[in-house]
């Protein structure tokens, strides 16, 4: 008998509502998440900002923007677990005590084998390397196959996007500097569903005889806490 399985991964939510203390006052105080999901809807204005948009829409596809509430830093993959391996892998990592860190995101990365666009870091920090690696090895300890390479944490930002795109990559732009502070590490679960269309859109796809595709949720089952460093005055 098949057993039931969930698409499963861990990792780093990104805090909305913190807010970045560099930012003017006069900006109204945006939080790193909403530059950055700024950022990523206005890319084509920020890698060619003298390109008018007719030019850019014809030589230019940077693929599909990730959905805000999707975007996410990715610590260790799982794929379709079973309930057994679920519950061993909740147990182990409830055991991990890591300081809670930042991160400084700086640069955007392309690969072509997965066609994925994303923000990446050039200076990881080691409490992050060290989440990730004891999050893998519990994943090998579970049963569940780790990819042998080596890990580089970042942000996907786009999907489907084309290789003849990377040419951004060699261009000079201002993108900024997004600062993240982490004090929680979770297990997710990816989620299909069928996006509502509007009756009249429906009804076209009817008669096209095609479907609207399924869209992925990412939705955190159980989160843990990250320590936070206790000052000395509270140490006393």
């Amino acid at each position: 008998m098949h057993k039931p399985t969930e698409r499963l991964f861990f990792a780093l939510g990104i805090d909305h509502t913190l807010v970045d203390p560099f930012d003017s006052p006069n900006n109204g105080r945006k939080t790193p998440f909403h530059r950055l999901c700024h950022f990523n809807q206005t890319l084509h204005q920020h890698c060619f900002p003298t390109a008018t948009s007719e030019i850019i829409n014809n030589a230019l596809d940077l693929g599909r923007c990730v959905p805000e509430e999707n975007l996410h830093v990715t610590l260790a993959f799982l794929g379709n677990i079973t309930p057994a391996q679920k519950a061993f892998l909740l147990a182990q990592a409830s055991q991990i005590t890591i300081p809670a860190f930042s991160l400084n995101f700086d640069h955007i990365g392309y690969w072509p084998s997965s066609r994925m666009l994303w923000l990446g870091t050039h200076q990881a920090s080691n409490h992050l390397l060290d989440l990730a690696r004891q999050l893998q090895q519990m994943a090998k300890a579970a049963g569940v196959h780790q990819l042998d390479r080596t890990y580089v944490p970042h942000i996907t930002l786009r999907k489907q996007v084309p290789p003849s795109s990377q040419v951004i990559l060699d261009r000079q732009y201002e993108q900024g500097i997004f600062s993240f502070h982490f004090q929680h590490f979770g297990l997710y679960i990816s989620e299909q569903f069928q996006a509502k269309q509007s009756q009249a859109k429906q009804s076209q796809a009817d008669l096209q005889g095609s479907n609207h595709p399924p869209q992925v949720h990412y939705r955190c089952l159980h989160q843990w806490p990250l320590q936070i460093k206790k000052s000395k005055q509270d140490a006393e």
